[in-house]
């Protein structure tokens, strides 16, 4: 009789592992609910939505101990493979959990619903799910989260649609020339 495996299933925009078996995990997705902010004209036949980067985290308790390989697949909610997920080799200690992590950057959404992170290692299938919605982006929601906004994505992002737009940077001809402007302005007062 094979031992059952349990699972633990994160998200989050970064996760990395630390010396001494520590993880560290930042914008956690805690309800595994991603609301994806969209621009108002975000048609489905265009532009996938996607968030910069992704990670995600499975630690498995009851795997036999050695070296296994690690299979993993994302499956879209329309049941389409979602992006490659290279493949892995995990070494399982003696009474210990195991963790894999993967990355992706970016990672696309073409689609609200459920999506599935299917994993098989040791004679193991696990499967763990998280959800993605859609959400307008607005001027206000824009204005609220300290954002410029734009109904245009920027042509710089291809193939990924964007409500955000970045504020302009000074060039070096104006960061020069800002010395002179408060210069002057001192002597105004």
């Amino acid at each position: 009789m094979t031992k059952a495996v349990e699972s633990f299933f994160i998200i989050a925009d970064e996760i990395a592992q630390l010396a001494g078996g520590k993880m560290m995990a930042m914008g956690i997705y805690a309800d595994r609910v991603i609301l994806l902010h969209v621009a108002p004209n975000h048609s489905p036949g265009g532009p996938a939505p996607a968030l910069a980067k992704l990670h995600l985290m499975l630690t498995m308790k009851g795997l036999p101990s050695g070296e296994h390989d690690a299979h993993a697949v994302i499956e879209f909610p329309d049941g389409a493979l979602g992006p490659k997920v290279r493949p892995l080799r995990v070494t399982v200690l003696p009474g210990l959990p195991a963790s894999v992590i993967f990355g992706f950057v970016p990672f696309p959404m073409p689609q609200e619903g459920q999506y599935i992170l299917r994993l098989r290692i040791a004679d193991n299938t696990i499967e763990n799910q998280f959800t993605v919605r859609y959400a307008q982006m607005t001027p206000e929601v824009a204005a609220a989260a300290g954002l410029p906004f734009s109904v245009t994505p920027p042509a710089a992002r291809k193939g990924v649609a964007s409500a955000f737009k970045r504020p302009a940077q000074a060039g070096p001809a104006a960061k020069r020339a800002a010395p002179a402007a408060k210069k002057a302005a001192k002597q105004r007062r």
